[in-house]
């Protein structure tokens, strides 16, 4: 409901080719979604295919895409661009949420087509290079560049020559009025409640240092004691909380998904296999590494592989997000209903941190 809200507000269109329901094989058009459109430029009709991530399932809470298949990124473009050039597309282009070594096999896996440009994301990698004959690009993260393309197109015969592309960079600019409006009006809205200072650091805490993991996954494990082991997963922390003083809106920055916690009992030998089904070990509190063996911070004892423990862990990794298999060892885990933020908030609180006892000895000793 929420994304069919967003779509109908949308002043542009929302693309997913490859985006079909598992029960009717059916494009979710009804939440707002084509697979292509066809706009005209200048007197061209350029056909636009969008392809979201096949990996989506697992990038995102499964939860919420559990009625939908990502299919495959070249059988949705032999279906669609066809349906695009008989709508009049002189020039057909892609922009997508894939990554570089995805999109460079498509392009060649497509070159029949004769697509003239591919756009890339959710990588944030910056490229610009040549594939299957069109111009394969992406920009990287944070507006910081854009990429640009030019073509000499004859729509007689819907051909195109690529001429040049490449990367502008976007340093130093200047904020579009409208859009710096925008956000200081919700800026001041949320001041008052965000920026209250909560504690103090001399030094940053880096975004997905093992700091940030300690200072996390043990104030989980401070905040609900009942558990064992609390892991979470690197993707989830989303920046850096400076030095200085800390404040509501800094955990906000790290941590700015409303993810849940929830209590899993497994047993040590399930535990072991959850940490080695993901994409990559996860952050871990309450546990650690000694040679092969995984052991307890409280009692230093090895992980017993037939004694049960309860884990603590957010409810997109629960789900299946990132591809950790967690859910099938308790299918009936415990909803906490903690919001994942409030002990790291309430941890640093009871530290009564200040500038003459800064927060970083007490981070420090939270690590194994």
């Amino acid at each position: 409901e929420t994304l069919a809200a967003r779509t109908a507000q949308a002043e542009f269109s929302y693309l997913g080719a490859n985006i079909r329901y598992k029960e009717t094989g059916e494009i979710p058009t009804n939440l707002g979604i084509q697979p292509y459109t066809v706009v005209e430029v200048n007197g061209l009709k350029i056909g636009i295919i969008g392809l979201a991530n096949t990996s989506t399932p697992s990038l995102t809470n499964p939860a919420h895409v559990g009625a939908l298949d990502f299919t495959d990124y070249a059988e949705a473009l032999h279906t669609y661009v066809p349906q695009a050039r008989a709508e009049g597309a002189d020039l057909i282009i892609v922009p997508s949420h894939i990554c570089k070594w995805e999109l460079n096999e498509l392009a060649n896996e497509v070159a029949d087509l004769e697509i003239a440009f591919f756009g890339g994301g959710h990588c944030h990698e910056t490229f610009t290079q040549e594939a299957g004959g069109a111009a394969v690009l992406e920009s990287g993260a944070y507006l910081l560049g854009y990429t640009y393309a030019t073509l000499s197109v004859n729509p007689a015969t819907d051909s195109f020559t690529l001429l040049d592309y490449g990367i502008e960079k976007n340093i130093g600019g200047t904020p579009h009025p409208q859009v710096a409006e925008i956000i200081a009006h919700w800026q001041a809205l949320t001041n008052d409640e965000l920026d209250v200072p909560i504690g103090y650091l001399e030094d940053d805490i880096a975004k997905r240092s093992d700091e940030m993991a300690a200072l996390i996954t043990e104030s989980w494990l401070w905040a609900y004691p009942a558990a064992d082991v609390a892991i979470t997963n690197w993707g989830g922390m989303r920046d850096r909380i400076p030095a200085g003083e800390i404040t509501y809106a800094d955990i906000i920055s790290v941590m700015p998904f409303e993810n849940v916690l929830i209590d899993v009992t497994l047993t040590g030998a399930e535990l072991e296999q959850v940490l080695r089904s993901g994409r990559a070990i996860p952050a871990i509190g309450g546990l650690h590494k000694d040679g092969s063996q995984w052991i307890l911070n409280t009692s230093g004892e090895p992980l017993d592989p037939n004694a049960t423990y309860r884990l603590l862990v957010n409810d997109f990794m629960y789900a299946g997000g990132d591809d950790y298999e967690i859910s099938k060892y308790d299918p009936e885990a415990y909803n906490t209903a903690i919001n994942w933020r409030q002990p790291v908030i309430d941890w640093i609180l009871a530290q009564e941190s200040s500038t003459s006892t800064p927060l970083d000895e007490a981070v420090e000793a939270l690590m194994p």
